[in-house]
């Protein structure tokens, strides 16, 4: 299992930005929901809507990791996940 968060953003040194937290929230959430075996993930933030990329083993599996990322921040994810 692959996850790489990713923020398309700024912040000064030091400081969180709050979309970068999400995202980290996001993935981590995916990293212990039991489904994410053999997957490729990168979480990345773009105008305050999240884009999952990358890699999944079947269909079902892409979308019980969209669930569980809508379960963290809403229906602001969307999934650009291919199938293996």
């Amino acid at each position: 299992m692959m996850f790489m968060p990713q923020f398309n953003g700024s912040a000064l040194i030091g400081e969180r930005a709050p979309f970068a937290s999400l995202a980290d929230e996001i993935w981590s959430a995916i990293a212990y929901c039991g489904v994410a075996e053999d997957v490729e993930l990168s979480v990345v933030e773009s105008a305050g809507a999240f884009f999952l990329e990358g890699q999944a083993p079947s269909q079902a599996v892409a979308d019980q990791i969209l669930q569980v990322a809508r379960r963290c921040v809403g229906s602001n994810v969307f999934s650009r996940m291919s199938v293996r």
